[in-house]
């Protein structure tokens, strides 16, 4: 019997350092009681995945899986590995509590505090108004953008609004007596949204905003309404030009004609306004032509504008090809999808931005911005 004792615990423990996760790295980590660990499955293209815990009902096996999946759970584990928080079955951890990240997905926000959400551009959700027949008041969300797994809508009046979400349901709310801010965006660790004659930023992904600053141009109010980064800088867009920030504190003058949208893809910015059109390198030296538009969004290969003439795209910010798409006011791109929408609130999807298909029409408050929460494109 001892032979065999030494033959069994020799099996348990060559089984528990060899664990292989083809496409995962798995760790456990018991928190209390027998058999009891927190299971965390990151996604690390293929290699080994260890196995660290003590006690009872440690979680061995071999597995494939993707995705980040947080959970407790008791039992053992052979076959495919996937890592469930509740269920049993082929890999599956029983028995415990799951939390798994949220997927991105394109984020609408507008009038009367209005916000919705939708996984494909096609079928959408979560939609929910502060107050119906919103106005340019409190209530207004200006601009959306998203980082670092958070949400970001800014916008209000008299007061800075800035309303923080993981999935589109549940909002944490910050705001301020500094006036309405009108763009926001993620960059070197940071939120930073500017508007009337301010900027403010946030290093905690929104819980908290600090480092609040006033901007004049010659006495007057700086009035931005789009914020992009990108090559390490952000670049305001406003009623006086184009400014340029490190840090979303100190921001150099602004530059150029009035303008109300600005993007940026593959070391190239590209900025829209009331009938012209700059395009920038770095940020700072630009160059205008006749043009504008109402939105501008990169998709990894190709800037995509939109306005009353339909839409416009181009690989390098100088040779413009018109597209047969309709007329719109904002324009989004994400998972292969580009979504389109109006000031009547028709808002629309398409896959190659020749044929578009209606996804959504009502007489709610109308929309402001639109923005898709997974990574930029390069």
């Amino acid at each position: 019997m001892r032979g065999l004792d030494l033959v069994l615990i020799a099996a348990l423990t060559l089984a528990a350092c060899t664990l292989v996760d083809r496409g995962a790295r798995v760790d456990v980590e018991p928190e209390g009681g027998e058999g009891e660990g927190a299971a965390r499955l990151d996604p690390a293209g293929e290699g080994e995945g260890d196995v660290v815990g003590e006690g009872e009902g440690d979680v061995l096996g071999e597995g494939e899986g993707e995705g980040d999946v947080v959970g407790e759970g008791e039992g053992e584990g052979e076959g495919e590995g996937d890592v469930l928080g509740e269920g049993e079955g082929e890999g599956d951890i029983a028995e415990g509590e799951g939390e798994m990240e949220a997927p991105a997905f394109f984020f609408a926000v507008g009038y009367g505090g209005r916000r919705l959400t939708s996984l494909d551009g096609h079928v959408w959700q979560n939609d929910h108004s502060d107050v119906a027949h919103g106005g340019d008041d409190d209530d207004l969300l200006r601009d959306a953008c998203f980082g670092h797994g958070v949400y970001l809508a800014v916008g209000g009046s008299r007061v800075g609004r800035m309303l923080t979400t993981t999935d589109g349901v549940d909002y944490s709310q910050f705001t301020d007596d500094r006036g309405w801010l009108g763009g926001c965006a993620f960059g070197n660790g940071m939120f930073v949204a500017v508007g009337s004659d301010r900027s403010i930023r946030s290093l905690d992904d929104g819980v908290t905003w600090t480092d609040p600053t006033t901007q004049r141009v010659g006495g007057l109010n700086w009035q931005a309404r789009d914020l992009a980064f990108g090559a390490g800088r952000f670049v305001a867009a406003g009623d006086h030009g184009l400014s340029t920030s490190i840090d979303g504190v100190a921001w150099s003058t602004p530059t150029g004609p009035s303008m109300e949208h600005v993007a940026f893809g593959r070391g190239i910015w590209i900025a829209l306004g009331d009938g012209s059109r700059g395009r920038s390198t770095d940020g700072v030296h630009w160059t205008f032509e006749g043009g504008g538009g109402r939105d501008v969004v990169f998709d990894g290969e190709r800037f995509v504008s939109v306005g009353g003439f339909g839409v416009q795209t181009s690989s390098d910010g100088v040779a413009w090809q018109q597209q047969p798409g309709p007329g719109q006011e904002l324009v989004a791109y994400g998972r292969g999808v580009y979504v389109g929408a109006t000031w009547s609130n028709r808002r629309r999807a398409s896959n190659d931005l020749v044929g578009w298909s209606e996804v959504g029409s009502d007489d709610g408050n109308a929309l402001a911005a639109l923005v898709f929460g997974g990574d930029p494109p390069p």
